[in-house]
């Protein structure tokens, strides 16, 4: 027979918890936005955490464009654009749980090739 436990109060809950604060942050691309960097949110400082990636295709690409998400040293540090197949519409979801160790802004790099079409929308699940 299984036990109850609980209820229990907050000074109970170990506050080490490292999905504590979450922070979301968004970009939306389409066909028509150029060729360039784009800010994922905030600076991230030292010591965040981030949790997951999302990138949501709406629209299908009708060519290959070139989409890497990372920080402003490494460009493909969480995402890499050989995981991601703009021509279909969905979800790709990443799960880092990577430290900063050092103040960086999260990017998306982007790089629309010769697409007429599509849409999507990159996600950033952040924890302090």
């Amino acid at each position: 027979m299984p036990a109850f436990l609980g209820p229990f109060s907050y000074d109970e809950i170990p506050s080490e918890n490292k999905i504590k604060n979450l922070k979301l942050s968004q970009v939306e691309l389409d066909f028509s936005s150029p060729l360039g960097t784009y800010n994922l949110g905030e600076i991230l400082q030292q010591n965040t955490i981030v949790n997951k990636i999302v990138v949501r295709i709406e629209i299908a690409f009708n060519d290959q464009p070139i989409l890497t998400i990372g920080n402003t040293i490494s460009p493909e540090i969480w995402m890499d654009s050989i995981y991601l197949d703009l021509s279909i519409e969905g979800m790709y979801l990443v799960e880092c749980y990577d430290l900063v160790n050092s103040t960086t802004q999260a990017k998306v790099y982007w790089n629309p090739k010769g697409t007429t079409k599509g849409r999507l929308k990159v996600y950033l699940v952040t924890s302090s």
